[in-house]
């Protein structure tokens, strides 16, 4: 806390006042307060930085109308969004709803009378090339493996 800037009587002072406080007095549930504060959310820029001291200027303009000062009792809370960073603008990460990506899917085979297995013919001649061919075989115990 001193590299901080804090001077170290007010240091000791804040670690006397915790270590006297009560454990089972931190430990009790204390009601939160329900603020009427209305949150003002904006896109993070740094040319906003004195839109802070700008909303606290002008808010008594809010108080002055009657209804205004009903809808805005207190000071909006300004809150920053953050802006889209480069991954975000670059990567679409909603899949289409549209249906057309269906054909292109992946998923288990609910065909139970078929398998592929790869068998491989040989021919007697020299220098020639091993040609596969696929057949159907039926195999009602694993229906969801295919063999190549």
């Amino acid at each position: 806390m001193r590299q901080k800037g804090y001077k170290p009587k007010t240091i000791t002072k804040q670690i006397n006042s915790a270590v006297k406080t009560p454990r089972t007095h931190l430990l009790q549930y204390k009601e939160k307060k329900i603020s009427t504060r209305v949150p003002l959310v904006v896109t993070y820029n740094p040319a906003l930085e004195e839109i802070r001291k700008i909303i606290k200027d002008l808010h008594p303009i809010l108080t002055e109308d009657e209804t205004l000062k009903n809808i805005f009792p207190e000071t909006l809370i300004l809150a920053f969004r953050q802006p889209p960073n480069l991954q975000q603008k670059l990567i679409n990460r909603k899949l289409p709803t549209d249906g057309k990506n269906e054909e292109n899917r992946t998923s288990q085979c609910k065909k139970t009378s078929l398998q592929t297995v790869s068998t491989y013919a040989q021919t007697t001649q020299p220098h020639t090339t091993i040609k596969p061919t696929a057949l159907k075989v039926h195999t009602p115990a694993h229906p969801a493996i295919w063999y190549t």
